[in-house]
């Protein structure tokens, strides 16, 4: 026994060396190429950091959090919820197509479609203008969403991004929706530092039911297990909670938790989606990137399922 131990220690220790070496070769490569080549400097640095992020992955998330084990489904059933990530980073989008695929895809599924929740950075520069852009779409398709915004739509204080979405949006954070057997928490992480705000805190609190299943959707990741993936750093505090202390022992009170951040994804080097299983509360990092084959996530009959997207 203490012979594994000891060959477990030296592999994690020869991880960390890797991690380490491959951080020295890109600063001092870095160094170099920014005074001898600056026109390089750019593309070696953003590989460097997908080379490091990639082994940083490896090394720290956990395998329980790089198995998601949700299983993949073809078609969106009825009665469904729809949740999509960072939904700018789509490669379907560009400067004169701002929804992408978007339109013509809640078209098709509108029959089957509850609502869709968007999990934040619906659009990378938002403006008025791209914002009833998105009304429209849902207005003509006669299908709720929500959205549970992020940095690129709201800013993460008061400031004209948030002026403008409060414009079209006059919904009050954080939104509490409740279904036959689950309720659904829409959350504002930009404001609360990554975190789930008081009054959240006390309608998760306030709706207990050992029969329902909790729902909560937030933008940034809120788990400091799972905030590795995160897509930035921006507004993050230096420690988020943990999963055992974040709903504080409520896990008992609910049947399952599913937590779903819109937070990752947006660079090739992050993976689709990522989970992190505690006891029965289940995290989930999903967003959208300019790689080939996206994922969405869908809710029914309070099952969990990705979609190629």
């Amino acid at each position: 026994m203490k012979s594994l131990k000891f060959l477990s220690y030296i592999l994690m220790k020869k991880q960390y060396l890797y991690l380490l070496c491959m951080v020295s070769l890109a600063f001092f490569g870095g160094v170099y190429l920014e005074y001898n080549r600056p026109a390089k400097y750019e593309d070696f640095l953003n590989f460097s950091k997908g080379i490091i992020k990639t082994l940083e992955l490896k090394i720290v998330l956990s395998e329980d959090a790089r198995a998601c084990n949700l299983m993949q489904i073809p078609n969106i059933p009825s009665n469904s919820y729809l949740v999509i990530g960072h939904f700018y980073g789509h490669p379907s989008i560009s400067n004169e197509n701002t929804l992408g695929k978007l339109s013509d895809f809640i078209f098709q599924n509108k029959l089957n479609l509850k609502a869709v929740i968007f999990t934040g950075d619906i659009f990378k520069n938002p403006s008025l203008e791209k914002w009833e852009l998105l009304q429209d779409v849902f207005n003509k398709s006669n299908v709720k969403y929500f959205i549970a915004p992020g940095n690129h739509d709201v800013g993460i204080a008061d400031g004209p991004a948030r002026d403008i979405f409060k414009l079209s949006f006059k919904a009050d954070y954080p939104i509490l929706l409740k279904d036959k057997d689950s309720i659904l928490l829409i959350e504002d992480t930009t404001i609360n530092n990554w975190n789930l705000s008081t009054k959240s805190l006390n309608l998760i609190q306030d709706n207990i039911s050992a029969k329902k299943n909790l729902y909560i959707f937030t933008h940034n990741i809120i788990l400091e297990e799972l905030s590795i993936v995160a897509n930035s750093r921006v507004g993050k505090p230096k420690m988020l909670n943990s999963a055992a202390s974040i709903i504080n022992g409520l896990e008992k009170d609910y049947n399952k938790v599913n937590i779903i951040s819109g937070d990752t994804g947006a660079h090739a080097f992050l993976p689709a989606y990522s989970c992190y299983l505690h006891k029965n509360i289940l995290s989930i990092a999903n967003g959208v990137g300019s790689r080939d084959l996206n994922y969405a996530l869908v809710i029914n009959q309070d099952e969990i399922f990705s979609l190629a997207f």
